[in-house]
């Protein structure tokens, strides 16, 4: 037995409709139908989509096969779209079974792009229905039936009265095997979750930095975040390691060797190495500008001059930083507090800083006097040291804080003086 649209009539109206309780009201539109009654068997043609939970199921051959028992048979190399509203997710090669007109189950591809535009195929399963979004709905939609006047206006609800659809939820298992980057140098390896209704994915795993060759300067370590691969964005507020040793990022320095040497979330190879510049916060990374930067505030922001930076560029993998400095060891007799900006290439052994120093010493006022005369005599000939610049800016934000700066900056002819003097020791903040 065959059904088709008669010619010129409208096909957009033709619907194979489930009368099978469980289906939910499952239809689809269909331009043909036959019937196979010797194997109890429906092929419809021109399909061009089946709407099921809040996603459209595209046949590849526009054809649907419905088996004995009103089954749907399952889709080889299917097409989602998800949700039917925004249509933030397209997937392909699906391997698809419609169950109902509110759940569909199997596998598909979807082409990830990263913050480089690199293309990653991801392959979701386990799609599903988001039981806490339908738990809302429904108290959603009780508690209006509850409001009484607005349902009395009408004769029945209409399509802007019906509960939004929940959305649906599919999952994805990635290996280090897999190489998958969220950006070019940061590696990522675990859990991924979509949904429907929201544009980025939600990423439950481990990632590692990959800035330098060397491989003991980074590890994996904890993501638990929604990331907008346009908008990298990954916090990295304490991380520690699986024994639960504190990860750090900055430059230390070898007790053994005195080389210096980076880390970017990872352990120190010694505990006793020295902590030179530490930094933490949030790890970003700006695509126009091909940089990642590591900061507890947003190092494009020019009121800012108070707080830790660390800067690398993609294409040289120089690294520029600014903050605190931690360059000796002090004691009771002998305190340095250093701060200021550097600039290295790590894989070379380059290490460039640019510091404002305070020392505060015990020492004999005629060692005192000894020292400024020193600095009197080898500062001639020297360039002025309070130009006023970003860099001078900055290096005094970590030793009397933003709000001073930003008030220093603004006053022209601004001098720095000397804010301690004792006969035996001297307290140099500029």
């Amino acid at each position: 037995m065959q059904l088709r649209v008669a010619p010129g009539a409208d096909s957009s109206r033709s619907f194979f409709y489930s009368t099978k309780p469980e289906q939910k009201g499952l239809k689809f539109q269909a331009a043909t139908g036959q019937y196979d009654l010797s194997r109890y068997r429906l092929v419809a043609g021109g399909v061009p989509r089946i709407s099921s939970a809040d996603a459209w199921i595209t046949p590849d051959s526009s054809k649907v096969y419905i088996l004995p028992n009103a089954e749907m048979r399952a889709f080889q190399n299917a097409g989602i779209v998800m949700d039917t509203l925004r249509k933030y997710h397209q997937l392909y090669k699906g391997e698809i079974r419609v169950l109902s007109r509110m759940a569909f189950s199997g596998n598909a591809l979807y082409s990830y792009k990263n913050a480089s535009a690199d293309s990653f195929a991801i392959k979701f399963a386990n799609f599903h229905v988001d039981s806490m979004a339908t738990m809302t709905a429904s108290l959603g939609k009780n508690g209006a039936a509850k409001g009484g006047m607005k349902g009395l206006l009408k004769r029945g609800p209409s399509e802007e009265d019906q509960p939004a659809s929940p959305p649906t939820i599919a999952v994805a298992s990635l290996q280090a095997t897999d190489k998958f980057h969220l950006a070019p140098r940061i590696a990522y390896r675990g859990g991924v979750t979509m949904n429907s209704q929201k544009k980025g994915f939600t990423f439950d795993g481990q990632a590692k930095l990959n800035f330098v060759k060397s491989t003991t300067a980074s590890d994996w370590f904890a993501v638990q975040d929604t990331i907008d691969p346009k908008g990298i964005r990954i916090k990295l507020n304490g991380p520690k390691s699986d024994d639960g040793t504190p990860m750090l990022s900055g430059l230390f320095m070898s007790e053994g060797t005195g080389k210096i040497y980076p880390l970017f979330v990872a352990t120190k190879p010694g505990v006793t190495d020295m902590n030179l510049f530490e930094v933490d916060g949030d790890l970003r990374f700006n695509q126009k500008k091909g940089q990642y930067s590591i900061s507890r505030h947003d190092p494009a922001d020019p009121d800012v001059y108070e707080g830790s930076v660390l800067t690398l560029t993609d294409s040289t993998g120089a690294l520029d930083f600014r903050g605190k400095l931690n360059l000796i060891n002090s004691n009771k007799d002998y305190t340095l507090t250093a701060a200021g900006l550097g600039y290295a290439k790590p894989d070379s052994a380059i290490y460039d800083l640019n510091t404002f120093l305070t020392f505060d010493i015990n020492l004999p006022e005629k060692a005192v006097e000894a020292m400024a005369a020193d600095l009197a005599t080898n500062a001639k000939g020297a360039p002025e040291a309070l130009d006023g610049s970003p860099a001078q800016l900055y290096k005094m934000g970590e030793f009397i804080g933003n709000k001073a700066v930003q008030d220093y900056s603004t006053r022209k002819g601004a001098t720095c003086r000397c804010r301690r003097y004792r006969p035996n020791s001297c307290t140099r903040w500029c």
